[in-house]
């Protein structure tokens, strides 16, 4: 299990479309469940990633195209990723 919390505070002083100042952040979540220890079930590896993205948008008051901030975006938590794992022969092969 992995929690990682990444924030930003942005202000706009001078220049840019409006005066301002805002704070965005991003909540990472990672779990990794090994099956043999929870129900017995050999070489099952469940992996699950999500991703929380809150706060304000700086980009609405510097007025620009591309993005002042590499972690602005829309507030959700969406699940960005999920796989499963299942080795066989000795780990020699998974899939």
């Amino acid at each position: 299990m992995g929690i990682r919390y990444d924030g930003e505070g942005f202000s706009d002083l001078s220049g840019g479309q409006r005066r301002g100042a805002t704070y965005l952040g991003n909540v990472n979540l990672e779990l990794t469940l090994d099956a043999q220890r929870l129900i017995g079930w050999s070489g099952l590896t469940v992996f699950l990633y999500g991703l929380g993205i809150h706060g304000g948008h700086p980009s609405t008051l510097a007025g620009d195209a591309q993005g002042v901030s590499n972690i602005e975006g829309p507030t959700k938590w969406p699940l960005e990723e999920a796989w499963i794992q299942q080795d066989l022969f000795g780990n020699k092969f998974s899939r």
